[in-house]
This record gives C-alpha cells, structure tokens and sequence, in this order.
C-alpha cells in the first residue's frame, strides 16, 4: 500500500468551489450544443457571417459559444435564465430541461464543496484550540508549574523495530532512529499504521504532546507542517465511545458549535490524503476488551486505510491483531547525554548544576540506572535543583516515597496536637483504596469524578492535592448521561501504582493473618497483571518484608512472573531467609539477561546471580541473549553490550552465549574460556550462532575445564564440541553429545560428519 506521506503531502486538497461548478457546467453545455443548435443560436444571437464561420471553424466550436454566451451575460455563475429562454423560442424544450438539471447538479455541488471546506477550517481551528491548552499544561514534576512541552521536551533513544523476533534464529533487530521527526519520513518507517512502544515513564505522552506542538505550530522542521487536520485522541477518555466521529466532536468540538458527527465523517472522507491520527495510551484505554469498536477498527486497517495512524503504548501492552504493515518504534530512555540536556534546558541553564548532578549519579549506580527511565530523571533534576545532595537510593521505593515527601513538603499538612499524627492519614488510605480498585478493575479506571472524590476524601484534601499537582483536573464528556464533567486522575501512572501498593500491603496483611482470608489474597493477587502492574508489585514489596514474601512466591509461579519477580525481591532492603529462598527458586531455573532488558532489570538479575553465587546455591542456567560479552582486562568480569559487568559465578552450572553474526578470535574465546573456567561449578558452556575458531591451542584452554569435563560446544550447524585435549572439534547431536554417549543419534551423527567433512576438504 502507498505511503502518505506528511513530509511530501501539500495538503491543500480544497475541493470544488461554486466557480468550479460553474465551470464544470460550462464544459457540460459545450457537449450539448451541436453544429446545429449553435448555426440557431447564432441566427438568434444575430451574428454576422463572418462570426458564425469563426465558431464553426474552431477547433472546440460548443466552448467557443459557450463564451460568447458568457461575454454577453445570457449565462452566468449565478442564473442561466435566458437561454433557458433562447432554447424555449427555438423549440428545444428538451435541451433546456437538460441544461437546467446540469447546472443545478454542477453549481450546487460547488456550494455544498464550498461549505464542507469551510467546515474543515472550522475542525482544524477548534483542533488547535483543544490541543493548545494540552500541550501549554505540561508538568515535569507535580509540584511545579505547568509549562508548554517544548520547554521540556528533550529526545532519548529512539529506535524502529526492524525485525520481530519469534525464533532464536530470528530475534528483534533494533535500527537507530536520528530524530523524533524519522518517526513519521524515515523510509524505515514508511506505513500506514505506527506503533510508539515504551516501559512506564519513557516519555510516550510527553513525545506526543510535542508531535501535536509542532502541527499547531506548523514548526517548518517537522513533517506534520504540512498536515491539514490532525486528530489526537487520550484514549484513556474515552469510556463507553465506539464511534470515532463521536469521540472527535467530544474530544475536539466545542459544545455550543453546530458541528455533528456525520459533518466530520464527511471531512474526514473528503480530505483523508491529508490526515494524520494520534492516538495516546492505549494501554490505559478503558474499553480495550471490547474490540468492536472504531478505535480497534483503524488500528486493525479495517478502517481509513489511507489515514496514518500512530499508537502509543506500554511495550507489554500492544494491541491485538495487528496489521501486518504496522511498524514498531520503541523509546529506549536517556543517557548521560539527554540527561544533561535536560537540566540545561528545563531546569536551569547552569552548567555547574548539570556536572553536580551527574557526578552524584556516577557515585550511585542504582539511581543512575534509575535514571534511564525520563520521568524519574526529570524528576531527580528537579529535586537536585533544590538540594545540594542527592539521597542515595538502592530501590525504586525508597526513590519514590522520597519523592513523594519531596512534593508534601510544599503542603503545610494540619496536625492533630494531641497526637502529632498528619490529618490527612485517613484521607490517604482512601486515595489507595481508590487508587488499587481502580487499576484492578476489568476495564481500568484511572480518572474519577470530582464529586466523587471530594466525597470520598474531603474538600481540603482534594483542594490540597489539586494544588500540588498530584491531582489533575480535566473536563470530558461522558457519554452515559450525554454531559461534560469535571474529572481528576492521579498525575502519572506509576504514582497511581505507588498509591495502589499501599492498599495492596494492607490486604496481604489482612490476608495472611487467617487461612480463610488467604483465598482472597490470591484472587487478589491474580487480578494484578504484572505485564502492566509491575510497579504495584514492585512497591509492595518494598514497602513491607511479609507482602514482599507473599509476592514473589506468588510470581514465581508463572514464567512471565519470574522475571518481575527478580525486580520485586530486590526491593527489600534487608535480605530475610525467605529472600534467600526466593533466590533459591528463581536460579533453580534458566535465568536470562537480553540485551533488550532495560539495564534496571539487567542490573537487578545480576544482583540476583551474586548473591545466589555469594550463597553457593546452584544456578542453573545463566542465558546472555544477545549481549556480545566479552572479558575484561582482569579476566574476572563478562562485560555486557550495556555495560554492565557479570563476575565470577561460583555456583554457576550452565552458560549459554548467544549472539548473531559475531566471529570471535581465538584470544576473546581463550579469554571466555579461562572466564568459565573460574566458575568452579561449570558443567556446560555452550555458544549459539557464533563463527568460532577452527582450532584452539590446548595451551589456551584451562587445566581445570579439562579435569571436570566440561562441556564446551557450539549450538549452530554443525553441532560441535570442543574436544578439551586437542583443540579440536567434533560433532556432536544437538544436545552436545559425542558418539558413545547418551542420547546420541547414530545416524544423525553420520549424516552431519559426512558433511562437515566434507566442507573441511574444501
């Protein structure tokens, strides 16, 4: 399917005008007046010979009466009345009733044109007003004021998904991307449906809101500066509307315009070359189980296939059945780089406080990994901006009740004096209650009705938080009761999840005291997807030791939960004997570092493995997917794509390199080797789609891999291991097996050695 293009699209498809219909009928009449109908009209015209003979003579003798009609205002743009007459007098009944039907179905087709052009002016205005107040509202951190985001924009690593994995020997393939702006004119990117992907606090919203910037501003850098009509829809507002035409007036539309949905329909239709549609969280979109409704319609291309549409999401939460055509951009986060161009751009220009603020990072390595995800970056510029120091944090929970008392302080909270205890106690295990049920719910609630909960938490508290920023008020259309209301939603999600934790710890607590509470425990826990609730587990866990054991026994038991439960063990700050066996559980099993792991989650499983190592327990498998290690000068460390060290595991029993497309020399494979030889416990190391040496020095391999046997070998065609003693390979099944032993096909075996011998002659 052809691209449009917003880079190359002029985007003034304007339709016909009332001048265009005219002249359309202009050319309808010319092919109705024959030789012999204009030689009478002539007559009657009271041409002179001379003339008639020009008309006749020329090339388009129809055209040429038709403006000499014009000249002498028998027709005109407005009234066609006397030759309608003319043609009356010569008997030509007939034609006239003809002509008369043509113009009416020319010229009145250029008004309803002339109006629907009008209408399109009328969208795009109100379009620009709607999103105005947007992209003028943003907040980098809950406490300060609201400012346009192209104050506080700053772009992080963008990548295109070129390849979607679904085999080892097909994984994803990540392709750099300059600019924000390649998103929609890369030629990596050239589709028709586009899908913005990242974790929780990537800056989703926040790329979106300068994408809408740059079309109301019409930025001549921008692709979009010569996009008509851009339709940008919070998905997250939209309860109960299955029409996209409703959702465009309610969302964009002002209430007292007579604008209605079958208007915009007809907008939408006759100007669609020149469209673009934005759509944002749509992993928070409450009506994401119910897939009939437009919105699923145009991410699907079962609608407006000739409209781009960009979707942005949560990685772990795409949409369903999509498109074939639909291309994967995903937002990796910040560096040193975007970092510091953060501070210098929306928090202060001043190079010292940039410096100060990445010096205290480098001296706390858990908080600057922290610092990879932009929400908590910004918000750790802005702390530091008004701090001489910056706490030292070792979990994502200590970091954000930090923050959140940051925030409070701006708050002067009442005190009961004969208790000292803060009134607003009660009021906030409300908001936790409020804000767990709604992200457990069905279909998620993330905003509330401000009556609702005024009445739930008391006006002084509302007022307060709205105040801070911690609440957000906005005003949407609910279509249930057809009327605009007054709703707030907690400032982010993950301050959602932080809320949401609390009341979660409170039901764990409830729960384990009484067996038979312990039933809705787990109904409770299965209600909390880790795919997209990761944070509510995560702070929980270090929250409270005994929700924290609950937890990751829980996660355990699924594979998608062992991952998550990595990052929720190392929230607890106090390692317990039920951590140690948590670490016990989760080691007994592959464990995987990939490359595509966000370097929170690399650094946490590598925490993991040590402190399994430290513990002698054994460890199964450690699977390094793509990370191209390699050892260091020491010889102690595999240093990973990300940076990242893994030392000495002692305990380990199984390692598995896989990489594509990488040739080692024989100096990085002796280096894995004696690497692997100082994990004493190593039974196995295996490479996958590595171009190996063809031989090894036995010099080069250790004494100590030789007298435990370990199994060295290759995973990819042919299936070879390295014979220990002499360097040299041999074939093996593909389990690594040699002739003789277990579960070696003979045949198999005769089949490959006959070709790799083969191959080896050549």
């Amino acid at each position: 399917m052809a691209q449009a293009d917003p880079s190359q699209s002029t985007g003034k498809d304007t339709g016909t005008n009332p001048a265009e219909g005219f002249g359309l009928f202009k050319v309808d009449l010319a092919d109705h007046l024959n030789d012999s109908t204009i030689q009478r009209l002539s007559t009657l015209l009271g041409l002179k010979p001379g003339e008639i003979d020009s008309i006749k003579r020329s090339k388009t003798p129809g055209l040429e009466m038709v403006n000499l009609l014009e000249d002498r205002g028998i027709i005109t743009p407005t009234d066609i009345t006397d030759l309608l007459k003319m043609l009356s007098k010569l008997k030509l009944d007939g034609l006239a009733e003809r002509i008369q039907s043509s113009f009416q179905t020319k010229t009145s087709q250029g008004k309803k044109d002339q109006n629907l052009e009008e209408k399109k002016r009328d969208l795009i205005k109100y379009s620009k007003i709607a999103y105005r107040k947007h992209y003028e509202t943003a907040k980098p951190f809950p406490s300060m004021s609201k400012c346009s985001v192209n104050i506080i924009f700053v772009e992080g690593g963008i990548y295109y998904l070129a390849q979607e994995g679904d085999s080892m020997q097909k994984p994803d393939v990540l392709e750099p991307l300059e600019s924000y702006n390649d998103i929609l004119s890369s030629p990596k990117t050239k589709s028709m449906r586009k899908i913005i992907e990242a974790d929780p606090g990537f800056g989703k919203s926040t790329l979106a809101s300068q994408l809408v910037y740059d079309w109301c501003t019409e930025d001549p850098e921008s692709p979009l500066k010569d996009v008509e009509i851009l339709i940008f829809l919070q998905l997250r507002q939209l309860t109960g509307v299955n029409s996209i035409y409703t959702a465009i007036k309610n969302s964009i539309v002002p209430k007292d315009e007579d604008m209605d949905e079958a208007c915009i329909e007809k907008i939408l239709k006759a100007y669609k070359k020149s469209v673009v549609m934005l759509f944002d969280s749509y992993d928070e979109y409450p009506d994401k189980n119910e897939t009939e409704t437009d919105i699923f319609s145009i991410i699907e291309m079962k609608m407006f296939l000739d409209i781009l549409v960009i979707i942005l999401t949560r990685t772990l939460n795409l949409p369903p059945n999509l498109h074939p055509e639909t291309k994967r951009i995903r937002l990796t986060g910040f560096g040193v780089a975007e970092r510091r161009n953060y501070v210098l751009k929306a928090v202060a220009d001043d190079v010292q406080l940039a410096d100060r603020i990445e010096e205290q990072l480098q001296r706390n390595p858990f908080l600057r990994d922290l610092c990879q995800v932009p929400l908590f970056s910004t918000m750790v510029a802005h702390i530091a901006h008004e701090r001489p120091e910056i706490e030292i944090f070792s979990t994502v929970t200590r970091f954000f009740t930090y923050v959140i008392a940051c925030v409070h302080n701006h708050m002067v909270i009442k005190k009961d004096a004969s208790t000292g205890v803060p009134a607003f106690e009660t009021e906030l295990a409300k908001l936790y209650r409020i804000a767990f049920d709604g992200l457990t719910q069905k279909n998620q609630q993330l905003t509330w009705e401000n009556t609702y909960l005024v009445s739930e938490l008391g006006q002084e508290f509302y007022d307060n938080y709205i105040k801070l920023g911690m609440l957000a008020q906005e005003v949407i259309f609910d279509i249930s009761q057809c009327r605009y209301k007054t709703v707030a939603r907690i400032w982010h999600k993950i301050i959602c999840e932080f809320y949401a934790s609390h009341h979660l710890v409170w039901i764990l607590s409830e729960g384990a005291s009484s067996a038979a509470s312990s039933i809705n425990v787990k109904e409770t826990l299965n209600s909390i997807n880790p795919l997209d609730l990761q944070y509510v587990y995560r702070f929980a866990c270090g929250l409270n030791k005994s929700a924290a054991d609950i937890i990751v026994k829980h996660l355990q038991e699924t594979e998608e939960g062992r991952q998550f439960a990595i990052l929720c063990m190392l929230e607890q700050e106090e390692k317990s004997d039920q951590f140690i066996q948590s670490v016990k559980d989760l080691v007994s099993s592959e464990i995987s570092i990939s490359k595509y792991d966000a370097i929170l989650l690399q650094r946490s499983t590598i925490q993991v493995l040590e402190v399994a190592s430290a513990k002698q327990i054994p460890i199964s498998c450690v699977f390094l997917d793509l990370c191209s290690p390699r050892v260091d000068e020491s010889g102690l460390n595999l240093i990973l794509q990300s940076g990242l060290s893994l030392s000495i595991l002692s305990s380990l029993q199984k390692l598995v390199i896989y990489d594509i497309g990488r040739t080692l020399t024989n100096e990085e494979f002796a280096a894995i080797l004696s690497y692997s030889s100082q994990c004493t416990s190593l039974k196995e190391l295996r490479f996958d789609f590595y171009d190996l040496p063809d031989t090894i020095p036995v010099g080069s391999i250790p004494s100590s891999l030789k007298s435990r046997n370990v199994k060295v070998w290759s995973n990819s065609y042919p299936d070879r291991r390295l014979n220990l003693q002499t360097g040299e390979w041999q074939l093996c099944d593909v389990w690594g097996n040699l002739p003789g032993e277990e579960r070696f096909h003979d045949k198999s075996y005769q089949e490959s050695l006959a070709k790799f011998n083969r191959a080896r002659r050549k």
